[in-house]
């Protein structure tokens, strides 16, 4: 990593140890093909096998980054998911500097 990426770094290392979320079940992959819908209800939701116990905002920010090829997709995750818009712009930092974990 160049000194460049350091005061990203630096902000992601804040964002930690400042947070004070608390944590929740959660799916860690949701997207369109794991929800199953009847007409316009939510009937089931599969593909559990990366759930676990992460912050609040982790569903929101997985969801937001599972699948850019769904172009559609961004625009409904705030529709039925609480936004974390910091969070959000911190997982991109950690996604830019670390990659998927």
């Amino acid at each position: 990593m160049s000194p460049d990426g350091l005061p990203d770094i630096n902000k992601l290392l804040t964002f930690y140890q400042n947070s004070q979320f608390s944590t929740s079940l959660m799916h860690g992959d949701l997207n369109s093909p794991n929800i199953l819908v009847d007409g316009d209800k939510i009937v089931g939701i599969v593909d559990w096998d990366t759930c676990g116990w992460d912050p609040e905002y982790w569903e929101y920010t997985t969801a937001w980054n599972v699948n850019p090829y769904n172009v559609f997709w961004r625009d409904e995750v705030g529709k039925f998911l609480e936004e974390y818009p910091e969070a959000l712009r911190m997982e991109e930092i950690r996604l830019k500097y670390f990659g998927d974990i």
